[in-house]
């Protein structure tokens, strides 16, 4: 057999003519994530052997290619799968959908095998599926904490505040506000969150940040009553400290990593540290009132402490995904750990605010006011 043919420059010319270039045998991103593309590849740049052996290896790359997606396709499942078994969030991306739509979260019910994005939020509001405890949990808290508000201001339900001062009724108000921001949304983001990729950012968003401004409301009123009989520049001094702390912790949420699900236990050990620093006021206002028994009567230690373990128990909950990771698949519509979590804070909230009623309702006796100021005066 003749060679010479197949190593002169016009052979080797139409040899290279005959081979895929790196635009034919580039992976498509069509059905994948884009974080899963691998290198283009360039075929026979230099082939010595003529066309026969570059269509050999063409028809070897494209079976390469046919594989790689097969297996692309089969771990686009299993990501699926393991979502919904862990926490039923991610979403079966929808035809027109951008790439990274692959991520957004959606609604697994069961009308369905499969994850579904609804275009009516009324649907997802009154049907069956993953989040529907965490909608109506935070939703009714909601309305619960809105009612009681307006019952705040105008029902006066604690009797005999006739030596309340503005400020007291400030204090709570800014907690009443603080809880009903958070738990509202906390609505919207479960709700929306498979409408669109851009509204569920955005929900995303306001849903963390809602955790950071319950936090800060539930600091600046214990602060409050804690430091009452405190000189003003103190109350002024932890006041501005909560307030740049939660304002720091509020940057930081945004932040699109922080949102991620990998990022759990992250989010609450920084939530957790905010927490922690809610006490530094309640420990100084300790040294204002003389004893801890004095300390609950006028900022509701006792419920703080309380609204502390409650939510430290529901956020290890949350980041260690008890008990869905005890029992894959059961826990899916109803009891997983995200529930939980809800219905902690919820109760949490509750008996913060009863502390904080006792305490508004305390601080209302002059007589008491004097008696616990002793020590400042």
């Amino acid at each position: 057999m003749d060679t010479s043919k197949t190593n002169t420059p016009d052979a080797q010319a139409e040899a290279q003519s005959d081979c895929p270039t790196s635009a034919q045998v580039k992976l498509s991103d069509g059905m994948f994530d884009r974080r899963w593309q691998q290198p283009t590849l360039t075929l026979c740049k230099h082939n010595p052997h003529g066309p026969l052996a570059c269509n050999c290896h063409e028809e070897f790359i494209n079976k390469i290619t046919e594989v790689y997606a097969v297996c692309q396709r089969l771990k686009s499942r299993l990501d699926i799968l393991e979502a919904c078994a862990t926490d039923g969030f991610f979403c079966h991306r929808k035809e027109d959908a951008e790439p990274e739509d692959v991520n957004l979260k959606c609604k697994c019910g069961t009308m369905s095998q499969h994850c579904l994005n609804y275009d009516v939020w009324g649907i997802s509001v009154f049907s069956c599926h993953n989040e529907t405890v965490n909608i109506w949990t935070h939703l009714i808290g909601t309305i619960k904490f809105l009612y009681d508000f307006v019952g705040f201001l105008w029902l006066d339900p604690v009797p005999d505040l006739s030596g309340s001062s503005a400020a007291d009724a400030v204090a709570v108000s800014s907690y009443y506000l603080s809880v009903i921001a958070c738990f509202g949304l906390s609505s919207l983001f479960h709700i929306f969150s498979d409408h669109s990729l851009r509204l569920h950012r955005l929900t995303n968003e306001l849903d963390h940040l809602g955790i950071v401004v319950v936090m800060w409301g539930t600091g600046v009123s214990g602060a409050h009553f804690a430091l009452r009989c405190a000189p003003t520049i103190v109350r002024a001094l932890h006041f501005s400290m909560l307030t740049l702390t939660a304002g720091c912790c509020g940057v930081f949420t945004l932040r699109p990593r922080f949102r991620q699900p990998e990022f759990r236990r992250e989010r609450f050990c920084i939530y957790f540290s905010l927490g922690l620093s809610l006490y530094m006021p309640l420990l100084h206002g300790w040294r204002y009132v003389g004893a801890l028994e004095n300390l609950d009567e006028v900022a509701g230690l006792w419920s703080f402490l309380q609204l502390t373990g409650v939510n430290t128990l529901g956020g290890i909950l949350y980041a260690l995904r008890v008990p869905e990771r005890w029992s894959p698949g059961r826990f899916d519509l109803v009891g997983h750990s995200h529930n939980c979590m809800h219905i902690m804070a919820i109760g949490g909230a509750i008996i913060r605010l009863q502390g904080l009623l006792n305490a508004y309702g305390r601080w209302a006796v002059e007589d008491v006011t004097t008696l616990l100021c002793r020590s400042a005066m």
